[in-house]
Parts: C-alpha cells; sequence; structure tokens
C-alpha cells in the first residue's frame, strides 16, 4: 500500500529505491550492498531508481542484475574530483579511482548516473568551478546536481566550523544564490561568482 501511494505521488514515473526499502541496493551511507542474496526486484512496469556509490562501477554483476531488474538510472555523490577535498569530506570511496572511466563503466551497463557536487571545501580554489565542470563534460553526466557546501547540525564539520568561528547561524536551502551557514575558506564573493556562472 505505501508503494502504491508513494507511486500515485511520483506520478508513475518511477520507483526511488532506497535503504531499508525491500528492493534497495545500497545501506544507509549509499555504499552498495555487495552481500550474497541480493534483492530481486519486480518493476511492475516502472523503472527503479537509486543512490549508490562510484564502487558500483567494480561490480560488473551487480549493474546486470540492476538493469535486469528494472533500474535504469543511479544518483552518485561524486562530491568532488579533487583528491584534497575528497580526503576533507571524508569520501574515501571515491578517492585513488579513475572517477570519469567509473561513471563511464556505469553508463555502459546501461544506467544513467545523475552526480551530485560541492564547492566550497576548505580546499576549494576558484579553479574548483571550471574542474567540476570539466569532470562533468569528460564523464558525460547529464543530470549534475551542484550545490554549495553547508554543514548541518550535528556533523563533525558544524562542530569544528564552530570551535573555529566560522558559522554564520543554522543550514540554509537558498541554494539559487549560492548562500552557505559558514564563512569559507574561499573568499564569499569568489565561491558566489563561481557557483551562479
Amino acid at each position: 500500500m505505501e508503494l502504491q501511494t508513494r507511486t500515485e505521488i511520483h506520478m508513475q514515473k518511477g520507483i526511488f529505491a532506497t535503504a531499508g526499502s525491500p528492493d534497495c541496493c545500497s545501506d544507509a551511507s549509499g555504499r552498495v550492498d555487495k552481500t550474497p542474496g541480493r534483492p530481486q526486484c519486480d518493476k511492475a512496469g516502472m523503472p527503479f531508481y537509486t543512490a549508490v556509490s562510484i564502487n558500483l562501477a567494480d561490480d560488473g554483476q551487480l549493474m546486470d542484475m540492476m538493469v535486469e531488474a528494472g533500474f535504469d538510472q543511479v544518483f552518485i555523490g561524486i562530491e568532488t574530483s579533487d583528491e584534497g577535498s575528497l580526503t576533507e569530506c571524508g569520501k574515501k570511496q571515491n578517492k585513488s579511482r579513475n572517477l570519469v572511466e567509473d561513471v563511464k563503466r556505469i553508463q555502459r551497463a546501461g544506467l544513467h548516473v545523475q552526480g551530485g557536487f560541492i564547492v566550497g571545501f576548505d580546499n576549494d580554489t576558484p579553479s574548483i568551478f571550471r574542474q567540476q565542470i570539466d569532470f562533468i563534460q569528460k564523464s558525460g553526466i547529464v543530470m549534475a546536481n551542484v550545490a554549495i557546501l553547508q554543514a548541518p547540525t550535528g556533523l563533525r564539520l558544524y562542530e569544528r566550523l564552530k570551535r573555529e568561528g566560522r558559522l554564520l547561524g543554522q543550514m540554509l536551502f537558498d541554494v539559487a544564490y549560492g548562500s552557505t551557514n559558514f564563512v569559507p575558506a574561499m573568499n564569499l564573493v569568489a565561491l558566489r561568482e563561481g557557483y551562479i556562472v
């Protein structure tokens, strides 16, 4: 019943499988579940999509199973192609990889890739904007969600910025104008201009 209601809400465009769903293929952190007895999906005539980590590219069998089950797209939190910023945000599974080739491998398996990207890490310089654009174009990601880093309460980032006296308030959701809730290491004007352009 819940699945039917959600399907009606989403106007029957597709089903987004998440952690805790019997149809999911990733855990709560977005890491791909590589345990035996992977879930079987009955797509009921609708495509599935889900969030996964980039290490999905390492498992051709799982990608084949996902496509066979009816998955046609995945969301991957790439965040950045900059190694220093990946270290800063603790995105270990994205480090020391050829991210462009990983995305292309997933695409060749038959899955459209949506990518999530963040700018505004302390390691970022104004060159990050061109670097992100180049990565998105080289990888062939057609749906890229780019956001300025925010510091939600309860996270280590929030606590670190609080200790450093850099917090400006609560997390903002005004992404259209390049807002953030902390003082970035990059000049805020440069961050906003690079983001909006």
